[in-house]
């Protein structure tokens, strides 16, 4: 599984290998692994990459292992991703979500530079009611905390060792954990 779990390091980090662009043509890159759908072509190591996605083995899915450090935006999707807070805009924003006009955005498309600054702009399929503007103003503290850097790239944090990034060692251990934790004191 931690092995498993460095492939899909791999597939969502910056190189641009040859490898990962045959897999990204072949299989529609990392965000497949959560999105697309099961094909019987598809070859056992991206069966099991799937199945490892998805796996709570983590103590949780593999993705919620993992948070955004947000660069120019262009690669994190702003409801979808998880890039500020615990989880998803999309899960601790519900409301807002059903009514935004961008669900399947990234960041750089939810605002514009002004003057060298970043300003969150959200634009929704109709007008809000005074508690969903309320939510809309909770949503906008949530995200001001983030602001997007021109010089450097989106890129994936380990939450389990954020300053080596993912190892297949923090890996073991993390799952270690969970086990131990669940089974032992559950």
């Amino acid at each position: 599984m931690a092995l498993l779990g460095k492939w899909i390091w791999r597939l969502g980090s910056n190189n641009d290998g040859l490898w990962k662009k045959v897999i990204n043509s072949k299989y529609g890159g990392w965000r497949s692994l959560r999105e697309g759908e099961k094909d019987n072509k598809d070859s056992l190591w991206w069966k099991d990459l799937r199945e490892d996605w998805s796996l709570k083995g983590w103590g949780r899915n593999f993705e919620e292992a993992i948070n955004w450090k947000v660069g120019t935006g262009k690669d994190v999707l702003f409801w979808e991703d998880n890039w500020v807070g615990n989880g998803a805009l999309k899960n601790a924003f519900p409301r807002l979500f059903s009514l935004s006009s961008s669900k399947a955005s990234t960041m750089v498309e939810f605002g514009d530079w002004n003057n060298g600054k970043w300003e969150w702009k959200f634009v929704w399929r109709r007008n809000l009611f005074e508690w969903e503007k309320q939510l809309a103003g909770l949503l906008s503290q949530e995200v001001q905390v983030e602001s997007l850097d021109l010089e450097k790239e989106d890129r994936w944090v380990w939450k389990e060792g954020e300053v080596l990034g993912y190892t297949v060692k923090s890996a073991y251990e993390c799952r270690f954990v969970w086990l131990l934790w669940n089974h032992c004191y559950v």
